[in-house]
C-alpha cells in the first residue's frame, strides 16, 4: 500500500495556507484601492488641549495646532443652534449659577445665554475654523429641521469647513430625496447595525457622503466593518484610544480625545505595505509547518522501515 502521509502533509499544509491566506487576500483587495491615509484627524469636542469641552477657547486651541474641531449642536426652543452636547446643563453648566441646571429645551434664550451656553454663531462668525457639527437632535432626520440646522445659521459659501455628524435615521423618510437635498454638504452617518448601514448604502451615490463608526464597533462588529470598508466612501472613526484601535481600517477621518496622538501624514495600518508583511509571514508560517510536517513523517518512516544493510535473515535459510 503506497504510502500516502506525505501527500496528506501537504493536502493539509495547503488546506491550513487557504484558511489563514484567502480571508487577508480579501481584505488587501477590498482596502487597498482606496485612500489609506487619514485625512481629517478631529479633536472630539475640541478635546486635548485642557480646555473644556465645546468651549470656544477648546477648538482655538486645537485650531492652533492644525486640528479641526468636533462640536455638538442643538436647537433651543426657540429655534437657535447652541453648542452642548447634553440634553441637561447640569453636567457641564450649573456652576454658572442656581438656574443653570434641568432641561436645556425649557430654557429661553436668554437664560441660556446667562448660563454661558455658546451660540454656534459665536463659533463661527468671524472666524476660519473648520468643524464636524454633531446634529444632536433626535429629529435631525426631518428634512425640514436639518435643513434649518445646516442651512440656517452657515454662509454656504463656507461649507466646505464643515462636515456633519449624524446621529439616527428615521425609516420613514425618503432616503433618497434626503441624500438629495444635502448633496453639497460632507455628511457622516452614524452606523451601528447592519441594518442601517444596507439602508443608508442603497441609496449612497455621493462621495461626500461617508459612514461613522465607534472604535467600539471596529473592535466588535468584524463583518460589518468590512462591509464599511469595501463601500469606498468617507470612514470615520470616533473615540479611539490609541492609533493601534484604527489598524486595519482605512479610515479618512477620526475623531478623537487624543488628537496629538495621530499623526495624518502616516499610512494608517492598513497600507499595502503592512497587508504584504502579514501575507508574508502568514506564508511563512504555514509552508514552515507543512515542511516540517513531511520531515517528521520521513524520519518516522525511515524508522520504522528496514534498512538496506540489515541482513535478510531468510536468504540464511
Amino acid at each position: 500500500m503506497p504510502d500516502i502521509r506525505a501527500p496528506l502533509a501537504i493536502v493539509i499544509g495547503a488546506f491550513v495556507a487557504c484558511i489563514v491566506i484567502v480571508p487577508w487576500i480579501d481584505y488587501a483587495i477590498s482596502t487597498t484601492i482606496f485612500n489609506q491615509k487619514i485625512r481629517h484627524v478631529i479633536a472630539h469636542r475640541g478635546l486635548g488641549f485642557g480646555k473644556p469641552e465645546n468651549s470656544f477657547e477648546a477648538v482655538s486651541l486645537a485650531h492652533e495646532h492644525g486640528y479641526p474641531s468636533e462640536i455638538d449642536v442643538r436647537l433651543s426652543a426657540a429655534g437657535t443652534p447652541f453648542v452642548i452636547h447634553d440634553d441637561t446643563l447640569d453636567r457641564t453648566f450649573r456652576t454658572f449659577g442656581k438656574s443653570c441646571k434641568g432641561s436645556f429645551y425649557k430654557k429661553t434664550d436668554e437664560e441660556l445665554d446667562a448660563c454661558n451656553v455658546p451660540t454656534a454663531h459665536s463659533f463661527i462668525d468671524g472666524t476660519d475654523f473648520h468643524f464636524m457639527f454633531h446634529i444632536k437632535e433626535s429629529t435631525w432626520s426631518d428634512t425640514e429641521i436639518t435643513t434649518r440646522i445646516i442651512y440656517g445659521f452657515l454662509d454656504k459659501s463656507k461649507l466646505h469647513r464643515y462636515s456633519f455628524f449624524l446621529d439616527s435615521f428615521d425609516d420613514s423618510l425618503s432616503k433618497e430625496s434626503f441624500v438629495s437635498e444635502f448633496s453639497d454638504v460632507v455628511l457622516f452617518f452614524h452606523i451601528a447595525r447592519m441594518e442601517t448601514f444596507k439602508a443608508i448604502k442603497s441609496v449612497m451615490t455621493n462621495k461626500k457622503h461617508g459612514f461613522a463608526v465607534s472604535s467600539s464597533v471596529v473592535r466588535e462588529r468584524d463583518r460589518l466593518v468590512r462591509r464599511l470598508t469595501k463601500a469606498g466612501y468617507l470612514l470615520d472613526v470616533f473615540f479611539p484610544d490609541h492609533p493601534r484601535a484604527v489598524f486595519g481600517v482605512p479610515a479618512t477621518h477620526v475623531e478623537t480625545n487624543i488628537p496629538l496622538k495621530f499623526d495624518k501624514t502616516k499610512e494608517t495600518g492598513s497600507q499595502v505595505g503592512n497587508i504584504y508583511v502579514a501575507h508574508v509571514v502568514g506564508i511563512i508560517i504555514v509552508f514552515g509547518v507543512a515542511v516540517g510536517s513531511i520531515a517528521l513523517m520521513h524520519k518516522v518512516q525511515n524508522r520504522t522501515s528496514p534498512k538496506s544493510n540489515d541482513i535478510d535473515m531468510r536468504s540464511l535459510l
